[in-house]
């Protein structure tokens, strides 16, 4: 999703020696005013936190991609069903590889588990109660030292999901499993922030910009499921 610039090859050998893996197991989404971008807020398992800034053209750019995440998982969720309906009496078009239906049908498709995400969450919420004390713990504030900015977003598919890394120039790597239901729910998180910062939703597809503000807790939570 971005380049770093030419290097040698063993220069690109050291890079990958010393650079340093942060695993995420929780994180919290914030705005960060004074620096105007998002940052990710995350912890691992042994509870150090890290927080990784996001510029709007970048994050722009993971949009894109969680949206054409989602688009493959859909065409292979109806070719799924395809071969359902085959095995139950029902004849079966010719093989050929997960294609979308035409986009309203895909948006409308979109829209609808777009939804169905946003009412279990509102549901669950209600569940317990509402209010902040209900909600999951947020990732404290990243301390000064451990911000650093995210030069490249990689997006590796996944059974399930996609494996979404974050780096910098040189020094570390962070990254965690985000399945497909966690993608719609990190796209709404997004999409919350966006319009918190007053930044366009160009990058955004329609059956995310339609949710209005959903922003009970969505830009936080446990991201290995």
């Amino acid at each position: 999703m971005a380049h770093e610039p030419a290097t040698s090859g063993t220069t690109v050998a050291a890079r990958k020696a010393t650079r340093r893996l942060f695993v995420i197991e929780t994180f919290t989404l914030r705005f960060d005013a004074m620096e105007d971008r998002l940052r990710i807020d995350a912890t691992d398992k042994a509870g150090s936190i890290e927080g990784i800034w996001l510029t709007q053209r970048l994050t722009n750019k993971l949009v894109a991609a969680l949206a054409q995440d989602l688009d493959r998982e859909l065409a292979a969720g109806l070719v799924e069903k395809e071969g359902f309906l085959a095995e139950n009496g029902q004849e079966r078009s010719p093989a050929s590889p997960p294609k979308l239906p035409p986009p309203a049908v895909a948006a409308t498709l979109h829209g609808m588990a777009q939804q169905r995400l946003r009412l279990a969450r509102a549901e669950a919420s209600a569940e317990r109660g509402g209010g902040a004390s209900s909600q999951a713990p947020k990732v404290r504030n990243a301390p000064g030292q451990a911000r650093w900015l995210c030069t490249m977003i990689q997006l590796g598919p996944r059974p399930g999901g996609v494996m979404v890394s974050f780096s910098d120039d040189s020094r570390v790597t962070a990254r965690f499993y985000m399945s497909h239901r966690n993608a719609r729910a990190v796209l709404d998180g997004l999409a919350d922030h966006y319009r918190k910062a007053d930044w366009p939703l160009k990058a955004f597809p329609d059956w995310v910009q339609d949710a209005g503000d959903v922003s009970e807790n969505l830009g936080q939570g446990r991201v290995l499921n």
